[in-house]
C-alpha cells in the first residue's frame, strides 16, 4: 500500500493532527534558527488546511462514488 493513500481523510477523520503536524514544523522551524540554518529575524510562515495535499482532507466515501 502507498503511503499517501493511507492520508486519505486523516485531517476530516483526526483533525487534531493538523496542529500537531504545525506546532511540529514550527519547532522545527525554531530549532533551524538556532542552529543558524534560518536567520532569528524571520518570522515563522505558517501553513493553513489549503497547503496541504488535497486528500488529506477528503471524505474517504467520496472514493467509493
Amino acid at each position: 500500500m502507498r503511503i499517501d493513500a493511507t492520508l486519505v481523510g486523516v485531517l476530516k477523520y483526526n483533525p487534531q493532527i493538523f496542529k500537531e503536524f504545525y506546532e511540529a514544523i514550527e519547532e522545527y522551524w525554531r530549532e533551524a534558527q538556532n542552529i543558524g540554518a534560518i536567520s532569528h529575524d524571520e518570522d515563522f510562515i505558517g501553513f493553513s488546511l489549503d497547503d496541504l495535499p488535497w486528500f488529506w482532507n477528503y471524505e474517504l466515501t467520496d472514493f467509493e462514488r
